[in-house]
């Protein structure tokens, strides 16, 4: 009986002795990021209650990954989650408000249950996701809405050959979009803006041609004119015949209507457009005067994010010694661009928006209105306060 006291004792010590240097090195990793305890409390809370977390994030068995250091394990990636989204609640919260959300059990419920809907499609970002970034900071790609629109992506790009309407518009919306989360997972988000101006440009033809087919038909041909003429060829007599007939004659720049010559055939565009219709900025002005009866603060608000991005691409903006800055306007513009395109995308084909059961538009929404909130709380102060608290960098 003794012996057997004996050998309990030592498995327990085994244990406890395993654990503190568990806590030790997981404490020593995310430093900085999180208050340390909580995450710690809240990762073996989640290991006891989940007893299915191991077959979402199963034991590495590739030996070449052991053996490099380079594998990673369940409570690693647990507590990842559990930074990503306890970072993106908590934004501009004051020390006070902090702790006393992190000493509510109602909040850690939450905060369990998000994190366990994120591991289970963990799977789904295993090829996207990297270890480590280029540029040390917050690591938005873990932030909920990166996270879900980086797996609504994916699926995007998978189901977008399958529509007719405009598949090549729905395959470079979610290309560019891969490449925006890419760059803002490493840290160079300032780099984003030109992708997200070319998604926003995407999205306002798609919805053109969604209406008018002939539109997009008109698009392409003026794609090819456009390509020719990149090429060194001159005007063919197809694209002259069409300039020397366009319906506005006030405008004499042949390269101008090159590129936007295809508004001529949208019904009702000239009556709408009057001055410079050959320009991107007249096709925004047609779309937001257009849907003014039902999307027009969509519209608006793309319209707002292009002319910054145009900031950000040709003028004086450069990168914001605020990332967390960057993640508000480039997240935003993902929410109202790539998830109305896969929500469109999916409409047509009569496919389910939910990915592994999971209504992951609901999941959108519910995180967009937590970024909002943050959002509207802007200032040089809570940017100030928000770097102090998390050494990160």
């Amino acid at each position: 009986m003794q012996n057997n006291e004996t050998i309990n004792r030592d498995v327990i010590q085994a244990i406890e002795k395993s654990k503190k240097e568990l806590n030790k090195e997981l404490k020593k990793l995310f430093a900085g990021q999180i208050t340390q305890n909580f995450m710690l409390d809240v990762m073996y809370t989640m290991l006891t209650r989940y007893l299915d977390l191991q077959s979402y994030i199963p034991s590495p068995d590739d030996v070449q990954l052991i053996l490099s250091g380079r594998s990673q394990n369940l409570f690693y990636i647990l507590c990842e989650h559990i930074i990503g989204v306890h970072r993106s609640k908590i934004i501009f919260l004051s020390d006070s408000e902090r702790s006393r959300l992190e000493d509510s059990s109602e909040y850690k419920e939450e905060l369990m249950e998000d994190v366990y809907k994120e591991l289970k499609l963990r799977y789904q970002t295993g090829v996207f996701i990297r270890e480590g970034q280029l540029v040390r900071g917050d690591r938005f790609i873990l932030f909920p809405l990166p996270y879900y629109i980086t797996i609504l992506t994916l699926k995007l790009l998978k189901i977008a050959p399958k529509t007719k309407k405009m598949p090549i518009v729905y395959i470079d919306i979610a290309n560019k979009s891969l490449a925006i989360l890419s760059l803002l997972q490493d840290n160079f988000s300032d780099c984003a803006y030109s992708s997200c101006r070319i998604i926003i440009e995407d999205y306002i033809r798609g919805t053109i041609f969604y209406n008018c087919n002939e539109a997009m038909d008109e698009f392409y041909k003026f794609s090819e004119y456009e390509l020719k003429q990149s090429l060194g060829y001159k005007f063919d007599d197809e694209f002259l015949d069409k300039f020397n007939n366009r319906l506005n004659k006030s405008c004499r720049n042949k390269i101008e209507f090159l590129h936007y010559g295809w508004v001529d055939v949208i019904p009702g565009y000239h009556q709408i457009v009057v001055k410079n219709p050959y320009s991107f900025g007249s096709v925004k002005k047609f779309i937001v005067e257009k849907f003014a009866r039902v999307d027009k603060n969509q519209y608006d608000l793309l319209d707002y994010y292009h002319s910054m991005c145009n900031g950000y691409a040709h003028g004086s903006i450069l990168n914001s010694k605020y990332p967390l800055l960057h993640y508000f306007e480039i997240t935003s513009i993902l929410v109202n661009v790539t998830v109305n395109a896969y929500f469109a995308a999916c409409e047509e084909i009569e496919e389910d928006t939910k990915i592994d059961e999971l209504d992951i538009i609901s999941e959108i929404n519910k995180h967009y209105k937590v970024l909002k909130d943050a959002d509207l709380k802007k200032s040089t102060e809570n940017f100030e306060n928000y770097y102090k608290n998390f050494k990160v960098y």
